[in-house]
């Protein structure tokens, strides 16, 4: 089951109210705070948001009433907005407020993306995905150590990780011993696997499968996801634009794989698990038992800290995050990123 991910559990809740009564004050205290856009108050009542591109395009002594914008339908979004929605909504406009009985309740930014539930929903997502691509190769290239151009030291860890399964009693086909970009570049290698993902050939799911694979890489390693809060595709770092694009492939190749499955009724492949290695004839295949059991992730709880994308709009600045690398049994970190400095 894909964890919860909604725009109340992705929100900065009760945001500040701009206290200022002049556009000059009001851009020194949204600048002071790094917000691009606040809530304005009445009596306790929100009247409207002010924003900082407002504030600065009005005259420096114009009132605080003056640059104040409604809060209209089209600045709001719902609570349980899931996360394909609010990626959609983020990518019209860099900011929304969740109401809730003639209250602020919350504000959502591109920078919140960087947070807790969304890694953990991603990651839930990236090991569906990992599980999808080795079904597919099981069934569409079962020689892929003789087929697939892989350099000889990617083959070695393979093997080493599945020597390491065996001798702990856990072995399971080699293939789950691939890395997640070794899947890519076996499944851009085959036509066939690449077909049965929905693309037209290998080259094209290589070119589509490769920011997958980056940001697969930054949600295992808890680094941001959005790393630029503007718009473009020319942008440099990730930017709204291009987690969209690689949230809606995800879900159609997931989508695509289980219509591939339903067609040809195949069921992903069983987990061996082979005997105790103190029985009498310990590691032989003919004594292993087969049983088709779930791959379900499993998660370990680590402190990182998300650094705040300077110059975004987010409430949550200066906050330093509690990060849960939710890391599926599956999901494997690349060598060249552990090497790196994480």
């Amino acid at each position: 089951m894909t964890s919860r991910c909604t725009a109340g559990d992705i929100a900065t809740s009760n945001p500040e109210e701009c206290p200022s009564e002049d556009a000059q004050t009001a851009i020194d205290w949204l600048t002071e705070r790094d917000y691009d856009s606040a809530p304005v108050l009445e009596d306790g009542r929100p009247i409207g948001y002010v924003t900082r591109d407002a504030a600065e395009a009005a005259s420096l002594d114009s009132s605080l009433a003056e640059i104040t914008e409604p809060l209209t339908v089209d600045v709001l979004i719902a609570s349980d907005s899931t996360l394909d929605a609010v990626l959609e909504a983020l990518y019209e406009r860099p900011f929304y407020y969740l109401a809730d009985r003639n209250q602020v309740t919350g504000i959502l930014t591109r920078a919140d993306l960087n947070t807790e539930p969304v890694y953990q929903h991603l990651c839930t997502k990236l090991s569906q995905l990992e599980q999808a691509f080795r079904n597919t190769i099981q069934e569409c290239v079962p020689d892929w150590v003789d087929t697939t151009p892989l350099h000889p030291d990617i083959l070695d860890d393979v093997d080493e990780r599945l020597t390491d399964a065996k001798d702990a009693g856990v072995a399971l086909d080699r293939i789950h011993y691939a890395q997640f970009s070794t899947l890519v570049t076996i499944i851009g290698n085959s036509d066939k696997a690449s077909q049965a993902l929905g693309f037209g050939a290998g080259h094209q799911a290589s070119s589509r499968l490769d920011p997958i694979t980056d940001l697969r890489n930054d949600v295992a390693h808890s680094t941001p996801i959005i790393q630029n809060t503007d718009r473009g595709l020319t942008e440099s770092g990730r930017t709204i634009t291009h987690l969209l694009d690689q949230y809606q492939l995800i879900e159609e190749l997931l989508a695509t794989h289980k219509e591939w499955l339903d067609a040809s009724h195949t069921q992903p492949a069983s987990v061996t698990t082979p005997t105790s290695n103190h029985s009498p004839n310990g590691w032989l295949a003919n004594n292993r038992l087969t049983t088709s059991i779930p791959l379900i992730p499993i998660t370990t709880n680590s402190s990182e800290q998300l650094e705040s994308n300077s110059g975004t709009s987010n409430q949550k600045s200066s906050m330093t995050e509690s990060m849960v690398a939710t890391t599926p049994i599956l999901l494997h970190a690349d060598t060249t990123v552990l090497n790196s400095s994480t």
